[in-house]
């Protein structure tokens, strides 16, 4: 079970601490962008912990270290969605330049290649809104099944199991 002691800060203030941190760090200008950061729920999208992490690229296999304090997972760190395989959550300065890239906006339509567990397509369907769409791919079929679950709460957002390769437009 996660800690609950948060040290007197909320987990909104975190949430919205960590958004901050990212458009600092990432030096994004959208403040959709920014607020969706603030909004989703990133505990939502890891399993249950511990959480592993790690704080930055390497040319060798990363090092994690394991939590269980909600609070650890607001900082610019990735974090071990499947270790062995190296298949991870993404460190958010990385991923948040390449969705600002994008320029969405409400109404948009994207589309996630590697979706993980959902995360960061739960951070573009909150930037594109109910009127937009996401179309998430992920190749492993159990994140591809976490992520659908996940996204429930996204009605804009669609879950594919398949290879990105293979994706056709839905028209």
């Amino acid at each position: 079970m996660p800690s609950t002691d948060l040290g007197g800060i909320s987990l909104e203030q975190y949430r919205r601490f960590f958004a901050e941190e990212i458009r600092t760090v990432a030096h994004i200008e959208s403040a959709a962008l920014v607020d969706a950061f603030a909004r989703v729920p990133r505990e939502n999208f890891l399993g249950p912990p511990p959480w592993h992490l790690n704080a930055g690229p390497s040319i060798k296999q990363p090092v994690y270290w394991a939590t269980m304090e909600v609070r650890d997972i607001y900082h610019d760190v990735f974090i071990a969605l499947k270790a062995a395989q190296l298949l991870n959550n993404g460190q958010p300065s990385l991923i948040a330049r390449m969705i600002a890239a994008l320029n969405l906006s409400a109404g948009k339509r994207v589309l996630h290649i590697g979706c993980g567990a959902g995360y960061y397509t739960a951070i573009m369907a909150e930037v594109v809104g109910s009127d937009g769409a996401v179309i998430a791919v992920e190749v492993d079929p159990d994140l591809a099944t976490q992520a659908a679950a996940n996204l429930l709460a996204y009605p804009q957002a669609v879950v594919l199991h398949s290879d990105g390769a293979q994706v056709q437009d839905r028209k």
